[in-house]
């Protein structure tokens, strides 16, 4: 059934499904999660102090590009 939705809707699924606080946003932590489960599903390594600073790296450029453009608490 999943496979007969469109792009936007299993994009948001799946946004929803590592949302786990649901406020619309995905933390840091929540971030790491989704770089965990990718690499998990893809069978590739990843130590977990480069997925700490891959996710860190993500949210910090995320915070600078919208920083003063409306965007409430990041």
């Amino acid at each position: 059934m999943l496979y007969l939705q469109s792009t936007t809707t299993k994009i948001r699924l799946i946004f929803d499904l590592f949302d786990s606080n649901v406020d619309g946003f995905l933390s840091q932590d929540e971030l790491k999660n989704v770089i965990e489960s990718a690499m998990k599903k893809s069978s590739m390594k990843m130590n977990k102090d480069l997925i700490e600073e891959l996710s860190s790296n993500l949210v910090d450029e995320i915070v600078e590009k919208y920083r003063n453009k409306g965007v409430k608490d990041l």
